[in-house]
């Protein structure tokens, strides 16, 4: 089956090696939020069917419908005893993934665009050298005639 997305790097969350609740810690006063970071406490059934959620996701290749399992995933990957039964924290987690998913979306967008625009220049490029030597060959001959 092909794989559309890469949502572990995007989130930036990998529940096979990382069971630290993904909750943002709101206390973190001001400067970048930072994760709840509970340990431990979000359980290995729910970290391995977030894993599994992530896969089915990565092999959606509609962004819409992957987004939608952003508050399920949220769930299975918050600590239980304070944010897992938060529904404005899981929200707060929804938005913030929702907009790191746009801004890795739009630079892989741009990084095609610059390919695309390489490849451009490079087959222009290519076809001026090779319009450039059949006019040499041509003036060649012409002097030999």
């Amino acid at each position: 089956m092909p794989t559309f997305w890469d949502f572990r790097e995007m989130l930036d969350i990998y529940p096979e090696s990382d069971d630290r609740c993904v909750a943002i810690n709101k206390g973190s006063g001001k400067g970048p939020k930072k994760r709840c970071g509970n340990c431990g406490k979000t359980g290995k059934a729910n970290l391995d069917e977030a894993g599994r959620l992530l896969d089915k996701m990565d092999r959606t290749e509609s962004l819409t419908k992957c987004r939608r399992n952003f508050d399920d995933l949220a769930f299975l990957t918050m600590c239980g005893r304070w944010h897992r039964n938060m529904p404005e924290i899981r929200a707060e987690r929804y938005r913030h993934w929702n907009n790191e998913v746009d801004v890795y979306v739009a630079a892989a967008e741009a990084r095609r665009a610059a390919r695309a625009l390489k490849s451009k220049e490079a087959l222009k490029a290519r076809k001026a050298e090779e319009e450039a030597a059949a006019e040499l060959e041509n003036e060649e001959r012409v002097r030999v005639v």
